[in-house]
């Protein structure tokens, strides 16, 4: 039953200060339009304490085992009573006034809006990653993510249409979802360049194994095996290039201090 303009989900697993972080940006911006849904996957850190506490933010909850992030996820799209869906990562928050232009998406005609959202290192904001129109069907890349998954508000309908997450994928599902929007080309979709999130970098989807992953889904979307994997390639070499620039920074400014 619809009963909200907008569901805001947030899952999370042995995350309790992170998950405390987000809870109080979406306290600060929560109005009766807005339903705030946590699925817990069972955490025993005090989480489930912190989710007791806060009756009038969190208007649904449940922690309970899971197989990952996108099965709780899945878990969030039945229990929503809104018209549309935006998910909040734990440890991520609210941009100043994202409320006003999430509703506006949840209220707008489009099957889906696609946001920016603010990339935050160390506390402060270093870029910005605005969504992109895909081009023309041939030339998508599905190893590419051209909607930032935390910005994107999608109506309830379009998981009727397109399906869930697909809970067997660690760490792509959310590509998956969105290449099986863009591939099925039947949803309308809208775009907006303010930012809605501040995103946390990092987390499970900048790993080595998360590339793989990607790889592979985008095979599943049709892209050339050779394409996919000399990405593959190129990802992981920037990735370890950049590990080994961060410890030899490291070292650096430890050996400077003991000097």
């Amino acid at each position: 039953m619809i009963g909200f303009d907008l569901t805001i989900a947030t899952v999370a697993f042995n995350a309790r200060r992170e998950l405390e972080k987000t809870i109080a940006s979406v306290a600060l911006q929560k109005c009766s339009d807005i339903q705030y849904v946590v699925i817990d996957g069972g955490s025993t850190d005090g989480s489930v304490d912190l989710l007791q506490s806060l009756p009038e933010v969190v208007d649904e909850w449940v922690s309970e085992r899971d197989s990952g992030i996108y099965e709780a996820m899945n878990k969030a799209v039945v229990r929503a009573k809104g018209r549309a869906i935006m998910f909040l990562n734990a440890g991520d928050t609210l941009a100043e006034g994202a409320a006003k232009q999430l509703l506006i998406a949840a209220r707008a005609p489009d099957d889906l809006t696609c946001h920016a959202v603010n990339m935050v290192a160390d506390g402060k904001v270093v870029g910005i990653y605005h969504a992109s129109r895909p081009p023309a069907r041939e030339s998508v890349d599905p190893q590419h993510m051209y909607w930032p998954h935390p910005g994107i508000v999608a109506k309830l309908s379009v998981f009727d249409a397109i399906g869930a997450f697909d809970p067997s994928l660690r760490y792509s599902a959310d590509l998956d979802w969105t290449h099986r929007i863009i591939g099925a080309g039947t949803c309308s979709l809208g775009y907006s360049r303010q930012p809605v999130v501040d995103f946390e970098m990092g987390g499970a989807s900048a790993t080595v194994r998360s590339f793989k992953e990607t790889r592979d889904v985008a095979i599943r979307h049709g892209k050339p095996k050779w394409r996919a994997q000399a990405r593959y390639c190129k990802q992981v070499a920037r990735t370890i290039a950049r590990r080994v620039w961060e410890r030899a920074t490291k070292r650096q400014g430890t050996a400077s201090h003991a000097g």
